[in-house]
């Protein structure tokens, strides 16, 4: 049983403009034609591209924000690739008593610096409810990694005063 495939065309972006029905076994090509699979439509689709990019940091909010709260210097490397959550490699979450741990400072210290960082729109804690756990999530404007992010995260802090400064509105 041969299994049918849909085509799509689509813009620069990834927005699908067109499903095609194949005839046969080929598709004509035109010069700027671009050749997407299903999956990396569905990839396009949960995220968003930033204009500002940057790899690790945004020097200019990195520089106020390190100057008051140091622990951010040892989170930096467990900032999640596109969406900014602070987690192990192994994908596990880095909760308080962790944080104080590899900042190396007592867990007062990390959690009067962690609510300053909520404060001043550099963290946010969200709740999951699909899988039922709360995690934090570093603002893409101060800290990360590449220029596509995840919806969700671009979401979270898209008001942020970090993002304002980043973005042309």
């Amino acid at each position: 049983m041969k299994v049918q495939k849909e085509l799509y065309i689509t813009d620069e972006y990834g927005t699908v403009l067109d499903t095609i029905e194949p005839t046969e076994n080929f598709v004509k090509i035109n010069d700027g034609d671009r050749i997407l699979r299903k999956g990396t439509i569905e990839y396009l689709k949960e995220t968003t591209e930033i204009k500002y990019h940057f790899i690790k940091v945004n020097p200019v909010a990195y520089s106020q924000i390190s100057t008051k709260y140091p622990i951010i210097n040892h989170l930096i490397q467990y900032v999640g690739y596109m969406d900014g959550v602070l987690s192990y490699k192994n994908g596990k979450f880095i909760k308080l008593k962790d944080i104080s741990t590899i900042c190396n400072v007592s867990e007062s210290t990390a959690k009067r610096q962690i609510k300053g960082l909520m404060q001043d729109d550099v963290i946010h804690k969200v709740k999951d409810e699909k899988i039922h756990q709360t995690y934090l999530m570093i603002n893409p404007w101060v800290v990360y990694i590449g220029k596509r992010i995840y919806t969700s995260l671009y979401d979270e802090f898209k008001m942020s005063k970090w993002c304002e400064e980043c973005e042309e509105v």
